[in-house]
This record gives structure tokens, sequence and C-alpha cells, in this order.
């Protein structure tokens, strides 16, 4: 995660943003070291600067929260952890969200809906001019339920539209733009259905 803010010209002060960090804790990330190198380029370790620290380093004046999103998404929902509020980046609140990230632990499926939302209601919180962003992080396939080895089609298209929902709102109601980045999604493909339903797991 190498993104900053930046001035447009040498000596002017980078623009305040506004960054949302959606961030893959599924149990598909524990494969190798995926989830610890997950949370070593957003904290940063002894040797590296990571995300949170680059960013207040350029831009102190913006914002950010972070979303962890795992579990298997389903008609209720609720998948997502969330940062209480967007925190401009001072000493005591990067502390915080690097708890935040520290302290997160990964399991079940890829409920990459529930984490837009979420991103999408911090989002909705925000009342300043700065320009909005959110990096979503994802290593595979939305929801991926399956049965006996089977992929159950209905389920994993409801999360995949659920995600594409909520991407549509982030980017028409929040004006944020959205980067994504997909880690290691080679071979990975299901059939997605874009007519089924995005909020329910029982019918088309």
């Amino acid at each position: 995660l190498t993104a900053s803010t930046r001035g447009e010209t040498t000596g002017t002060e980078a623009t305040a943003a506004t960054i949302v960090l959606v961030l893959d804790a599924s149990s598909s990330m524990l494969t190798g070291n995926a989830f610890q190198s997950l949370k070593d380029a957003v904290n940063g370790t002894e040797s590296s600067q990571g995300f949170i620290d680059k960013i207040a380093e350029v831009s102190p004046n913006s914002k950010m929260g972070i979303v962890w999103y795992n579990g298997d998404e389903s008609d209720d929902g609720d998948q997502a952890s969330k940062t209480d509020t967007l925190l401009q980046l001072n000493t005591n609140n990067i502390s915080s969200l690097k708890y935040f990230v520290t302290n997160k632990r990964a399991s079940g499926g890829t409920p990459m809906g529930e984490g837009l939302k979420a991103a999408h209601e911090l989002l909705d919180t925000d009342k300043s001019d700065n320009v909005k962003y959110v990096i979503f992080f994802t290593d595979g396939m939305p929801g991926y339920f399956t049965n006996n080895g089977s992929p159950v089609v209905n389920k994993n298209c409801m999360v995949a539209n659920n995600a594409v929902d909520y991407a549509t709102e982030i980017k028409s109601v929040n004006k944020a733009t959205i980067y994504t980045v997909g880690y290691n999604l080679s071979g990975q493909s299901f059939s997605w259905n874009d007519n089924h339903s995005a909020s329910s797991t029982s019918n088309n």
C-alpha cells in the first residue's frame, strides 16, 4: 500500500484527504504470511514505514477510518467491524488506528458487500470538503460459499451484487474514488449473475 496524498507542486502542502481502508480478514488470508504482511503494510515495521504513518507525514490534516470484513455474509449481514469514526492523523489517533489493525484475527469467508457498506457508513459521517478515497483489499471470491466443495452460486452472487451496489453508492453519494487491490487471485473465478439478489440468500 503505497498511495499517498501530495501537493500539486513542490513546496505545496498536501491536500487533506479522507481515506477508508477496507481490509480482508477472511481465513484464506492466513495462507503463508499474507495477513501479517497486510498488517505490516498498514502499520509499518521497525524497518519500513507503513501506510498510516506515510499519510500522517505528508498530510497530517487528513482523516482515516479502517474496516475489517470477514465471516459469512447472510440475510442479517453485519460481518464487518470498523473504527468508531474517522480519525484525524494526530499521535493519539494514529495509535488507535494501529491498535485496531494489530488486534484483528482472520477467520471465515469474504463478505465484500458488508465491508463496503461499513465504508459507506463511515464516509457518510464526513462533512468536510476533503477528497475521499476507499482502498479496498481482497484476496479472493465474494463470500465464496460452498456445499461439499461446490460453489453456492446464489449466495456468492448476492455478495458480489451487494458489493457492487455499495461501491456505486460510495462513488455517487460520497463522491469517493475506490481503489481495489487484489492479492493472489490467479486461477479464481465463479459465474456471476448480476440479476441475482443483492440482499438475500434464499432466492435469485
